[in-house]
């Protein structure tokens, strides 16, 4: 359903860019639509994952997960690694609390939303000859019940 997959991306996108939030431009934030030189310069980069119908209920509702994986860049300058992996906390906590258990109530734009949830895949770090970065993969599963 395109609504929706167009509801949830704008859902994350606006935590992301929030003034209060994280305060991210949106020109850093790659969502796999626009066209962008390079993807690897965004920071963040929105995937979303395939639908999956998980349960029925009568009436014609069905719940539809839409799951969306955030990968979030850090190319800090530091010594140690610390302070990239503080920026990669800061991410994730600001999405878990955003999102994990969220409801209707919480984005009424999210129509049937049950109660999403986040779950951290990766943490990982790597060194080139010319820059060294942290990438951090979290997926936000939006558990949405529409009528089919």
């Amino acid at each position: 359903m395109a609504s929706a997959w167009a509801s949830v991306l704008a859902a994350v996108r606006t935590v992301l860019e929030d003034e209060d939030g994280l305060a991210v431009s949106s020109t850093d934030i790659y969502d796999g639509e626009r066209p962008q030189a390079n993807y690897a310069d965004a920071a963040y980069t929105l995937i979303p994952q395939p639908e999956v119908a998980v349960n029925r209920a009568n009436g014609g509702l069905v719940l539809r997960e839409y799951p969306v994986e955030v990968e979030y860049r850090s190319t800090v300058q530091e010594q140690d690694g610390a302070d990239r992996m503080s920026a990669v906390r800061a991410v994730h906590d600001a999405l878990i609390d955003a999102f994990d258990g969220a409801t209707p109530a919480d984005y009424p734009t999210l129509a049937g939303l049950e109660s999403a949830r986040v779950d951290v895949r990766a943490k990982t770090e790597s060194r080139g000859e010319h820059a060294r970065e942290t990438v951090s993969r979290l997926v936000i599963t939006f558990p949405i019940w529409e009528v089919r």
